[in-house]
């Protein structure tokens, strides 16, 4: 058996660091081709679709956050990560639960 204690949450987003994702995934490739077009960005800018993660490259792109998913020091890397936002969310708990 085992109990459990709500003790907040981390949004992935936040922890990864995106502020909007809809903006992330949906509209920035169209966005920088319509800044493109209006020659808002060089004409040789490359625009490219954001993906959090692409298995093929094991990188993301438009974030790095998951770049070397099965890599043991990111991998810790990134539970550092998640453990001291936690913390900065809810100073009240222990970093470990």
């Amino acid at each position: 058996t085992y109990t459990y204690e709500d003790a907040g949450e981390v949004f992935l987003d936040e922890l990864v660091g995106l502020k909007d994702y809809n903006q992330f995934w949906n509209t920035s490739y169209t966005l920088c081709m319509k800044d493109k077009a209006a020659h808002v960005l060089p004409i040789d800018h490359v625009c490219l679709h954001n993906k959090e993660y692409d298995p093929v490259t094991d990188r993301g792109v438009g974030t790095s956050f998951w770049d070397g998913k099965l890599d043991a020091d990111k991998c810790t890397d990134r539970l550092d990560k998640a453990r001291k936002l936690f913390k900065e969310k809810f100073p009240q708990f222990p970093e470990h639960l």
